[in-house]
C-alpha cells in the first residue's frame, strides 16, 4: 500500500487522516478513516463527517484487549466460585 501526501482541506471516503479522536485513547496517537459516503462529501450533504478511529495494535491491546481479557478472567473466576459454593451445599 502506498500512502500519498495529503492535500490540505480535501477529505474523501477512504481518506486516512491524523489528529483524530477516540474516547478511550486520549493519550495515544489516533488516525481516522473517513466513512462518510463519497457522494455526500462531493455534494456537501453531510452534517457530520463520520470516521472510524484507527490505533496501533499495541495501543488496542493495552486498552480494549486488556478489558476483554480481564472480563473473561473475571467471568471464569466467578463461575468457579459459584460452582464451588454449589458443591458445598
Amino acid at each position: 500500500m502506498k500512502l500519498t501526501d495529503a492535500r490540505i482541506g480535501k477529505l474523501d471516503q477512504g481518506t486516512i487522516f491524523t489528529c483524530a479522536r477516540a474516547e478511550r485513547y486520549r493519550n495515544q496517537h489516533v488516525y481516522g478513516l473517513v466513512i462518510t459516503a463519497r457522494c455526500d462529501i462531493d455534494q456537501a450533504k453531510f452534517p457530520v463527517l463520520n470516521y472510524i478511529p484507527v490505533v496501533t495494535l499495541d495501543d488496542w491491546l493495552m486498552v480494549d484487549g486488556l478489558d476483554i481479557i480481564r472480563d473473561r478472567a473475571e467471568k471464569e473466576a466467578l463461575g468457579k466460585i459459584r460452582n464451588f459454593l454449589k458443591a458445598q451445599w
